[in-house]
């Protein structure tokens, strides 16, 4: 029998991002800081999916304006843009995305 629904929710499965990391769901923290950099602030990215990182770190710079790379397991943007990167997370799916620290 045919079912529409279940074509439909297959479909906005797979157009998801993947949120899921050992089981929970993963929380995005975002900070600006200035350590270590020589009195430049940098907006640092931390608990995004391995999988994701590239793709959301293209997507940052280009949503800011601005340059920035992946170190380690985190992505740094220069500048602080704290409550920019919050609402791009937030557009692009990962609704458990916050601003961490002072």
């Amino acid at each position: 029998m045919y079912d529409p629904k279940a074509i439909n929710t297959a479909a906005s499965e797979q157009n998801e991002p993947e949120t899921e990391v050992d089981g929970g769901a993963a929380v995005i923290r975002i900070q600006a800081t200035r350590a270590g950099r020589g009195g430049k602030t940098v907006t640092i990215i931390t608990g995004v999916p391995k999988s994701q990182m590239k793709t959301i770190c293209k997507q940052a710079k280009s949503h800011c304006g601005t340059g920035g790379s992946i170190k380690g397991d985190t992505i740094e943007i220069q500048g602080n843009h704290t409550v920019n990167l919050v609402k791009l997370l937030r557009a692009l799916g990962y609704n458990d995305s916050k601003i961490s620290g002072g």
